[in-house]
């Protein structure tokens, strides 16, 4: 089993670690490593990786710190003393190492190539559109549209009517251009019987 020290308190050496204080205090409250993980329902080992402060490489460091958080408020140690001694050390961050400027290369970004191929679309999304409008005004007109009465064919016939029809209407009938006779006129509309 490979181990990793936790040392959670700063580096210096002057300073104790976070296992030795909770081993102090576990000594000192009487309280046998056993009792101690029992009452944590925790295995024994995990207590003794504590105070030794070693731990297996493939434990999250998340289990860890959660097992010194637990330990602690058993030992009844306060929050802020857990959470100061298992804080990583803060190293300063080193001044920025100062960097000649240099002319940026004179080459198409990327954001220019974008907003010609968006102008494109957007173009032919527009003609697309059109297109669609114009077919669709063109159907509507062709739907709607009623076929245009030839005057010429047309027949009236009131006159051959009046006998068969009320009073007060009139019948149209169009008729083909060959047949331009009157012979072409229903002859229940040229005023013949009706032998119901």
């Amino acid at each position: 089993m490979t181990t990793s020290n936790f040392n959670a308190s700063n580096s210096d050496a002057s300073e104790t670690s976070i296992g030795e204080i909770l081993q102090n205090l576990r000594e000192s409250m009487q309280l046998d490593r056993k009792d101690a993980a029992a009452q944590l329902r925790l295995n024994e080992n995990i207590i003794n990786m504590i105070e030794t402060n070693s731990f297996p490489d493939d434990m999250p460091p998340i289990f860890v710190r959660g097992y010194i958080r637990s330990y602690g408020r058993l030992l009844q140690l306060p929050e802020e003393e857990i959470a100061a001694a298992m804080a990583p050390p803060v190293k300063p961050a080193p001044a920025p190492a100062p960097q000649e400027l240099q002319p940026a290369p004179a080459v198409a970004t990327p954001n220019a190539e974008l907003s010609k191929s968006k102008h494109l679309i957007q173009g032919l999304s527009f003609g697309i559109f059109l297109i669609l409008v114009f077919l669709v005004a063109a159907w509507w007109h062709a739907r709607t549209s009623t076929p245009a009465i030839d005057h010429a064919n047309v027949v009236q016939v009131s006159e051959l009517a009046d006998a068969a029809a009320p009073a007060g209407v009139s019948v149209m009938l169009a008729k083909p251009a060959e047949q331009a006779s009157a012979s072409a006129v229903p002859a229940y509309a040229a005023g013949a019987p009706n032998k119901n």
